[in-house]
C-alpha cells in the first residue's frame, strides 16, 4: 500500500525541514510532496488534477512568493474537483485577521509555527491525523 500523499507548501527552507519531521516521526510520511511557492503549489496541483492523483492534504503557508497562500487556497476551492480537498494553513502569521480571512476562503485548519517546537510538533501532528486515514 502507498503512503498518503500529502503536499507541503512552504518557502522557509528550515520550516520545510521541521514539517518534514513532524510528518516523518509523528506519522510516518517519508516522502510528501512539496511546492516551494504559490505558483508552483499551483502547478502541482493542477498536474495532481489530471492525472487523477490529488494530495489528500495540502499544508499551505500563508505569506508565499510569487502567489500568495490566499491566492492558492481560492484556485483550489474554485475548481469542482479540488473543492473539498482539505488545506491546513501553516504559518507564522499569528495574525487574527490572516485566521479569519483562511477560514472565510475555506481552509480546513489553521497551525501556527510560532508556537513553542513541542507545540508546533504537537499541534501539526494531531491537525494531519485528522485528515490522514
Amino acid at each position: 500500500m502507498s503512503q498518503p500523499n500529502v503536499l507541503i507548501v512552504e518557502d522557509d527552507a528550515a520550516a520545510l525541514m521541521l514539517t518534514r519531521r513532524v510528518l516523518s516521526k509523528e506519522l510516518g510520511l517519508l516522502e510528501p510532496d512539496v511546492a516551494v511557492d504559490g505558483a508552483e503549489a499551483v502547478s502541482k496541483i493542477t498536474h495532481a488534477v489530471e492525472t487523477g492523483n490529488l494530495p489528500i492534504v495540502v499544508l499551505l503557508d500563508w505569506n508565499l512568493p510569487k502567489k500568495h497562500g490566499r491566492e492558492v487556497l481560492t484556485e483550489i476551492r474554485n475548481n469542482p474537483v479540488t473543492a473539498n480537498l482539505p488545506v491546513i494553513i501553516v504559518t507564522s502569521s499569528n495574525a487574527g485577521p490572516d485566521q479569519e480571512e483562511a477560514f472565510g476562503l475555506g481552509a480546513n485548519d489553521f497551525v501556527h509555527k510560532s508556537l513553542s517546537l513541542d507545540e508546533f510538533k504537537t499541534s501539526l501532528a494531531d491537525t494531519c491525523r485528522k485528515y490522514l486515514h
